[in-house]
């Protein structure tokens, strides 16, 4: 895909590499006051109707190049995305919008019909699916299908594999010959203490058997009662194969293993959940699942009833701030990239489309307006048309009940907007409650840069050793 140096940057790739770059070079021109530094959204309706298809159609071409000739060959160009080989490398296929999305209103996107992923693909591609001759652009059939094969056994292949006590491997094979080692890395895992897991059992509201599991820290002495980190997310459901989670290769920001390794048992409940929340209660059940499981951590003599803690990210997060203001069960809680106030989520745009780091900001609202309406939330209307079903699943309509010191953490450039955290900050600052607010400039929906880790977990040991230390000591 090569992109059009006369439009603006824009897309994933450049938002992963440059994480906020746009803003950053806006308000270098606003500084300098010598050019105007505006974006501009506009609706259907009006003037803006004969307008509409000169902004924010992404043209693009994909092109096939000979590496030995140098020859270009364009194969499309146009409002394309998602070009995927296939397993031949012989046919691209890729998706192009037709009508270009500036020209279509939002209407055609929310219909009764758009239900689930699908609606989010005809907002991203449309519905035109083009398989072509991926040297020469030719239509072509539709490549078949196949599943993923392992390699014949008569010839070479290479395998990674990931091991604590080995690291990384890149290892080659070769029929009737020793492995070879062409390359390892990660090699400092074999030096970790990790934590050990177990499942556990328990039981969800009304008797239905459920699985958690607890990671206890490194050294764990069998009958001390442990603080336990309690990791929650709605919808997950654990069975007996241990959590990935836990696997020390995880590339996650808010790994379990660092919470055992400042001495914290970490607990991963099963959270049912319905599939269409805002239609339930959906805020009152989490309890459900989360509960059952730390009184039977406490009932064996394995967690510390004084000492447990909620944390979540994302879902995880809004799940957090709805644990904390139904139950003061939880000594301390951190909630990462939460969203708190679902009517003025609705209407808040994406933090990366905000610049246009990440393309067309109308793109992001209409996705926005999906993911409530048709998509994983399933309120099936806008808040002006069900208010009610927006209100009762907020965390901040019950902020007056909470009790337990919060530490709230967000990215900038979250998807999830900012705004979520700042006015569940402010209302319980405007009433003394212990809250703070940790923000990071450029950041995602997860934090991802080294030094906004290393300095996020420094805060996390430092508000656990405020609000729940490791050791009654």
């Amino acid at each position: 895909m090569v992109r059009d140096t006369t439009r603006s940057v824009d897309g994933p790739l450049h938002i992963a590499i440059h994480r906020g770059r746009n803003v950053a070079d806006q308000w270098a021109r606003v500084r300098d006051g010598g050019e105007a530094v505006v974006s501009v959204l506009d609706s259907w309706g009006g003037r803006a109707e004969s307008r509409a298809g000169t902004e924010g159609d992404a043209e693009r071409r994909i092109v096939s190049v000979n590496v030995r000739t140098q020859a270009v060959t364009t194969i499309a160009t146009g409002p394309l995305h998602r070009p995927t080989l296939s397993a031949d490398g012989r046919t691209l296929t890729y998706w192009r919008e037709n009508p270009a999305f500036s020209r279509a209103r939002v209407a055609t996107f929310c219909g009764p019909e758009a239900q689930g992923d699908a609606a989010y693909d005809a907002v991203n591609w449309r519905s035109e699916v083009h398989h072509v001759d991926a040297s020469t652009g030719a239509p072509a059939a539709a490549p078949q299908r196949t599943a993923a094969q392992s390699p014949p056994s008569n010839q070479p292949s290479l395998r990674v594999t990931n091991t604590p006590s080995e690291g990384t491997r890149l290892v080659l094979s070769r029929p009737s010959l020793p492995d070879i080692e062409v390359w390892r890395g990660n090699a400092w895992v074999a030096d970790l203490q990790l934590g050990r897991p177990e499942a556990i059992s328990y039981e969800y509201a009304g008797g239905t058997p459920l699985t958690g599991w607890l990671l206890y820290p490194p050294g764990y002495v069998p009958g001390r009662r442990l603080p336990i980190v309690t990791v929650v997310y709605p919808g997950m459901i654990y069975g007996d194969r241990t959590p990935g989670a836990f696997d020390v290769f995880n590339p996650q920001f808010d790994h379990p293993q660092l919470f055992a390794a400042l001495g914290y048992g970490v607990g991963l409940p099963s959270m049912p959940a319905a599939e269409n929340p805002l239609q339930t209660d959906a805020l009152g059940e989490l309890t459900a699942g989360v509960l059952p499981f730390l009184d039977t951590l406490i009932a064996r003599g394995i967690a510390d009833p004084d000492r447990v803690a909620a944390f979540g990210q994302s879902a995880g997060g809004w799940a957090t701030l709805g644990l904390i203001t139904q139950t003061d069960r939880f000594r301390t809680a951190i909630a990462s990239a939460a969203s708190s106030n679902l009517a003025s989520f609705y209407g808040t745009s994406y933090g990366q489309y905000r610049y246009g780091d990440a393309g067309s900001p109308q793109r992001a609202q209409v996705l926005r307006m999906l993911q409530f309406e048709r998509g994983v939330y399933g309120a099936e209307a806008p808040p002006w048309e069900q208010p009610e079903r927006y209100r009762v699943n907020s965390p901040l309509w019950r902020v007056a009940n909470v009790q337990t010191p919060l530490m709230l953490v967000h990215g900038e450039m979250d998807f999830v907007p900012i705004q979520q955290s700042e006015e569940f900050f402010t209302a319980l600052y405007r009433q003394d409650k212990r809250v703070r607010f940790v923000r990071y400039a450029g950041e995602g929906h997860t934090i991802a840069g080294r030094a906004n880790v290393l300095d996020l977990w420094r805060r996390v040991a430092e508000w656990l050793q405020e609000t729940m230390p490791a050791s009654r000591g």
